[in-house]
């Protein structure tokens, strides 16, 4: 539909970003219907557009006149509903005619709108509603908007149901910088800008911008997008997948949960295709990687045990792709993964698993201690919670001196009943700490289902609110979603405001350890959850992406060469002396006690 005419119908285009658009459409040859309340102007300003542009007019706060205006509408490729009405109503002051009035003009207008043009949609057409930011930030004076546009975001789901195949989405853009309604409100612009990180209120080309995208993307639908504080849009949670229910009903509640996946409407996410394929090198990478570690344990080169993270590489990799290359990295004994994602060779993580002089430790470390500074990979901790606090302490140097560095500490659902949990978060709520807390909640902490121990559904986000953050769940086996919170979170740490707790909800595809074999999780729970492996997932995803099948062979062939000569370069590699264990003990590099 991109290269060809379309029939658009915008609701509220005789003034600000509805006007605006139907004026860039306009010039790509269009038809175009706007609609405003007064006759004579929608047709004043239809005349001043040009092109094949007309208007009506009709009320959304009377929604009994709405079919009748647009009964020569012959077909719509895609209806805008940008039409809103300020208010400022609290409700200590509140003015019960301009809350009925803003309520049906959203609540009713919108969708009697919706209603009156649904057998005239065409099957690829698409809808774009707008609400604004006021539903994530009230604000004094927002009472009803706030209701009022967290209710679009519901309706935008009951529509793209309904109307299915027809894409419907909607848009929060909160205050825009240049529209004409605003201009000359100092104080309101100024509070705009103080939410924001880049120190830019979006403007209507940028809303334009978002509104051809949901208009043109066909892989995006039930989404909602708003604007961050870094001045673009992303989506937010939407379209729900259902599932069967397993026989142990708390574990099934968090897999339900976590299945509630963006899917298929973070198909059109704005991300490079450059990235997109580097993402998925690191994520199969990964998978091949810890699969030889695996069988490398079996083949009784691998001592003692080890935690690997099998399953759990979209939480790594989404991460990794958000994070620059001086961020610190600070995670568990199960940290393989994050170490590959940060960049650390395949050779020295399997050497070191290995214990042989060529591993990342020289063999001295083993599987639970993996630690590369010069990839800010700063270290993996067998004490659960131990390195929360020293990761706030890490944040908290960065910020001291001033070098823009995030810490992004990652830890599973059980630390989040440890003391350490609560103390880093409050320390780093109050001190505003440039550091991200990043729970991989895998259903299990150790063998012990988390919902039997901890009084709240979600171990680490639920106790957010006790600090004075928010609460933040996402889908950690969809690597777009935990790109797009990782990226955000750091995003406002790297700008000074403060710490963010990100759960990512996820399942590893093996036990505790390699000395578990995970018998206590019922098999349909594994089964459902092995439907929604995220490497799998994520490939299937670039290929409708248009990403060409040779291509991502290619990445995997590349993957297993790469683990192949990996694991010859790990075995022929010698153990290391028994001087080795006097070395490197102090920051000297001796062992040797210093009075």
């Amino acid at each position: 539909m991109a290269d060809e005419r379309r029939s658009v119908v915008i609701v509220g285009g005789t003034a600000g970003i509805g006007r605006h658009l139907a004026q860039v459409l306009a010039k790509r040859g269009d038809e175009i219907v706007i609609a405003g309340r007064d006759r004579t102007r929608a047709q004043s300003v239809a005349a001043e557009i040009g092109g094949r542009t007309r208007g009506v007019a009709f009320d959304l706060a009377e929604p009994a006149t709405i079919a009748s205006q647009l009964a020569d509408v012959v077909k719509v490729d895609c209806l805008v509903l940008t039409a809103i009405e300020r208010d400022n109503n609290s409700v200590r002051e509140f003015d019960l005619g301009r809350a009925q009035r803003l309520a049906t003009i959203k609540l009713v207008g919108y969708l009697e709108t919706a209603h009156a043009l649904a057998s005239r949609f065409t099957p690829e057409g698409s809808v774009v509603l707008f609400g604004g930011q006021a539903r994530e930030r009230p604000y004094p004076g927002s009472t009803t908007v706030t209701t009022v546009n967290g209710a679009v975001s519901s309706m935008v789901k009951t529509l793209a149901t309904e109307l299915a195949p027809v894409r419907v989405n909607a848009v929060h853009p909160g205050i825009v910088g240049d529209s004409p309604a605003l201009q000359g409100k100092t104080e309101l612009l100024k509070m705009g800008l103080a939410r924001t990180l880049t120190k830019r209120l979006v403007t209507m080309d940028d809303c334009v911008s978002a509104v051809l995208f949901l208009m043109e993307n066909r892989g995006s639908t039930a989404s909602t997008w708003w604007w961050t504080a870094a001045g673009r849009f992303s989506e937010l949670l939407t379209e729900g997948l259902a599932t069967a229910k397993t026989a142990n009903s708390e574990m099934s509640d968090r897999a339900e949960d976590a299945r509630q996946s963006p899917g298929a409407t973070t198909r059109g996410e704005h991300v490079a295709e450059a990235t997109r394929l580097s993402i998925f090198r690191t994520m199969v990478e990964i998978r091949r990687c810890l699969k030889r570690a695996n069988d490398l344990f079996l083949q009784n080169l691998v001592k003692g045990t080890m935690h690997l993270g099998l399953g759990q590489e979209a939480v790594a990799a989404g991460f990794a792709a958000a994070m620059e290359k001086d961020d610190y990295t600070f995670c568990t004994y199960r940290g393989h993964h994050h170490t590959l994602a940060r960049g650390v060779s395949m050779t020295l993580v399997l050497g070191e698993l290995m214990g042989r002089q060529c591993g990342l430790m020289k063999g001295k470390g083993g599987s639970m201690h993996l630690t590369s500074v010069a990839h800010g990979m700063m270290g993996s901790y067998a004490i659960v919670g131990a390195h929360l606090p020293v990761a706030a302490g890490a944040a908290w140097s960065a910020q001291y001196r001033g070098t823009n560095q995030v810490a992004v500490a990652f830890f599973g659902d059980g630390a989040a009943n440890i003391g350490a949990f609560h103390e880093s978060l409050n320390l780093a709520a109050v001190m505003k700490l440039p550091v991200v807390f990043a729970c991989e909640n895998n259903l299990y902490m150790e063998y012990t289902p988390i919902a039997s121990v901890t009084a709240v559904k979600y171990p680490a986000a639920d106790r957010a609110v006790g600090y004075g953050l928010e609460r933040i769940v996402v889908d950690g086996n969809d690597v777009d979603v935990v790109l797009r919170a990782a990226t955000a979170a750091i995003a406002k740490a790297r700008a000074g405001d403060g710490p963010s707790l990100i759960e990512c909800l996820t399942y590893r595809q093996g036990g505790h350890s390699r000395a578990d074999p995970a018998k206590y999780r019922p098999a349909d729970e594994v089964a459902e959850w092995l439907k929604r492996d995220p490497v799998v997932r994520y490939r299937d995803r670039l290929r409708e992406l248009g990403i060409p099948e040779a291509t991502l062979a290619s990445i995997e062939a590349d993957a297993v060469a790469k683990v192949e000569q990996a694991t010859e370069a790990a075995k022929a590699s010698p153990a290391p002396a028994l001087d080795a264990a006097l070395t490197d003990v102090w920051a000297d590099g001796g062992a040797a006690w210093r009075n």
